[in-house]
């Protein structure tokens, strides 16, 4: 694992959401270029094409072994702070939302997904810190296939990711 997991899951307005942030050394326009431009994006996690000002993508999730891009809608994108989507899968939509904020040459981000199901958490909480991960490898220019999801992710993760309490 390339980092200590931030992720946990809680209940925000009505729903299960899994948060993970990271803090990273670098500036926001370079996490942005990283989190939106598709050949970054392929280093890490996948790539998309389409054009974005329609406000739909197809996004194919290469880290997965996906072989068919999925639909991607735009929900906010706000550069470079700002990138709401909701990911149109086989498994049903993904409310992802990530937003950045830069303080002396470091940059947070933050990941959100919401509406998870609770048999689900475990399984995507881990997912996310290993992607979030994946992204910080690939800005560093580590070698992103080092990080590996069955040996340091899932299930060794899971559970970090209970469901909270009702509240």
């Amino acid at each position: 694992m390339t980092s200590q997991p931030t992720g946990y899951a809680e209940r925000r307005d009505g729903v299960l959401a899994i948060v993970v942030s990271r803090q990273i050394e670098a500036t926001i326009d370079d996490v942005w270029g990283w989190i939106t431009t598709p050949d970054k994006l392929e280093q890490w996690i996948g790539t998309w094409s389409g054009d974005p000002a329609q406000g739909v993508v197809d996004f194919l999730m290469l880290a997965e072994g996906a072989d068919k891009p999925e639909p991607m809608r735009v929900r906010t994108c706000v550069p470079p702070t700002t990138l709401h989507v909701t990911a149109e899968s086989t498994m049903g939509h993904w409310l992802v939302n990530i937003d950045l904020e830069e303080a002396s040459a470091r940059t947070t981000l933050s990941l959100t997904h919401l509406n998870v199901p609770a048999d689900m958490l475990g399984a995507v909480g881990a997912g996310w810190e290993y992607y979030v991960d994946r992204l910080v490898a690939a800005l560093r220019g580590d070698d992103v296939a080092a990080i590996d999801f069955e040996a340091d992710y899932f299930p060794a993760l899971a559970d970090r990711f209970s469901i909270p309490p009702e509240g």
